[in-house]
């Protein structure tokens, strides 16, 4: 695999085979002309193995990991490394704690989809507003914090999209700021416990007019 060195596309690969998940990542350091590679079976057996695999994919714009059941919080926190810089799309899957420090130095990020297994703090929420392009955000999340509330507070003046997807009740969706509520086209709901159009309540710090294409499902 290592000979296809103008390849393009990659995913999704399973790393979590001891044998054959070495042997791919020795093999991926050199595919540094891939645009968009997916992973499964991250874990801490074979994150430092990864993380030195992409270090020099400067070319990568679309990048997909997913963690195995299990790995402990923060698995991802040791890819301490200088985010490619092309790097457009973020797919996480199976997070538990804190986002990766290193997230927030994805400057040109346009769309991020998270999986958390665990509660999204609001100081986390807080970090994703701090990414100057992001566009499209779409978060699943196990539940919400203080009780079903979700708050977009600084930042996220360009998100056109968001999707929000939750097992439990998702009571109040704030957005702190008139531009905020302004920028989103899209925005789609579905959580698990039979929420109806009534049952949760959209607000936003003065009031605006917008043309948000709303649906809860």
């Amino acid at each position: 695999m290592g000979k296809l060195s103008a390849l393009h596309t990659m995913g999704v690969v399973n790393i979590n085979s001891p044998a054959r998940g070495e042997a791919f990542l020795e093999d991926l350091k050199s595919l540094t002309q891939l645009h968009k590679l997916g992973v499964c079976g991250v874990n801490q057996r074979n994150i430092h193995e990864f993380r030195s695999a992409i270090s020099g994919h400067g070319h990568l714009e679309s990048l997909s990991v997913q963690l195995d059941k299990g790995s402990q919080a923060g698995c991802l926190d040791v890819m301490i490394f200088k985010p490619p810089e092309n790097l457009r799309s973020l797919k996480l899957y199976g997070l538990a704690g804190k986002l990766p420090a290193w997230i927030k130095g994805l400057l040109n990020l346009r769309k991020l989809n998270l999986q958390m297994t665990t509660i999204l703090a609001q100081e986390e929420i807080d970090v994703l507003g701090g990414l100057p392009k992001l566009q499209i955000l779409c978060l699943c999340l196990k539940e919400f914090q203080d009780g079903g509330k979700l708050r977009f507070r600084t930042g996220f003046r360009d998100i056109s999209v968001l999707e929000i997807a939750c097992n439990s009740k998702l009571k109040v969706l704030a957005f702190d700021g008139r531009d905020k509520m302004e920028c989103v086209e899209v925005l789609k709901i579905h959580c698990c416990n039979n929420v109806s159009a009534g049952s949760a309540n959209f607000w936003a710090r003065e009031g605006t007019t917008t043309r948000t294409q709303g649906s809860l499902a």
